[in-house]
């Protein structure tokens, strides 16, 4: 089993993904400090950059990312993992560190 270099905190956050002149919806499920895994419905390819805005608490972060991987799960499978993108932050604002650090462990 790989072993994660960074530890990632369980979350449900609502975020929007831009990319070209498109725009997402999605959900943050997992959290680190340099990255976060979104379950959504969009499948750019690993390193497509594109702009995610977090909705944390009464704040709007803007955060630009990099796709790292996709999972795309057939829905016909019974699976614990959901459709998704890992995706690394590029520049990683005060804000989003400071609210990382208060969050509980699971």
């Amino acid at each position: 089993m790989e072993k994660r270099r960074r530890k990632r905190k369980p979350v449900s956050l609502k975020v929007r993904l831009f990319w070209g002149n498109n725009t997402y919806p999605g959900t943050v499920t997992s959290l680190s400090e340099k990255g976060m895994f979104i379950t959504t419905k969009m499948f750019p390819p690993s390193g497509s950059v594109l702009e995610a805005v977090l909705y944390i608490e009464d704040r709007h972060l803007k955060v630009p990312v990099n796709v790292k991987y996709t999972i795309r799960m057939d829905v016909t499978v019974d699976s614990v993992e959901e459709s998704g993108i890992g995706v690394e932050f590029l520049d990683v604002p005060p804000q989003y560190l400071d609210y990382f650090k208060n969050l509980k462990d699971d």
